[in-house]
């Protein structure tokens, strides 16, 4: 808001005069779009480390679908951010970056599951 206020030129003769006509309505709006934007896509780690833990995923898959991956959190960026390229890089970047947080958070759940799996096997293994 100070910004765009900061554009503001008062009418004096011989000079048109700009003022800022800002309504809050509109303000709200794009403030409510962008948080719920940035807090839906920011849930991307616990959705992909959740489908790890079923089994829905891997961390192979998740390595090999990186380039689809990537054009997509850009594409969704786009549609969810105004159109201007800096809100769009804002959510695009984290969101990738989130997107390779999962893929480690989904090895270390593979992991833990291997280790279970191996745990349970030896014990199985033993006599009694």
């Amino acid at each position: 808001m100070k910004f765009f206020g900061g554009y503001q030129v008062a009418a004096t003769r011989g000079v048109m005069g700009i003022e800022l006509q800002a309504k809050v309505s509109d303000y709200l709006d794009l403030v409510m779009t962008l948080m719920f934007a940035f807090g839906l896509t920011f849930q991307l780690p616990v959705l992909l480390s959740l489908l790890g833990k079923v089994g829905i995923v891997t961390s192979r898959a998740l390595k090999d679908m990186r380039r689809y991956a990537i054009v997509g959190l850009f594409a969704v960026a786009a549609i969810f951010t105004p159109p201007d390229a800096i809100s769009m890089m804002s959510l695009a970047v984290p969101l990738v970056l989130l997107y390779e947080v999962s893929i480690f958070s989904v090895m270390m759940i593979e992991r833990g599951k291997a280790r279970e799996d191996a745990a349970r096997a030896a014990k199985d293994a033993t006599p009694s």
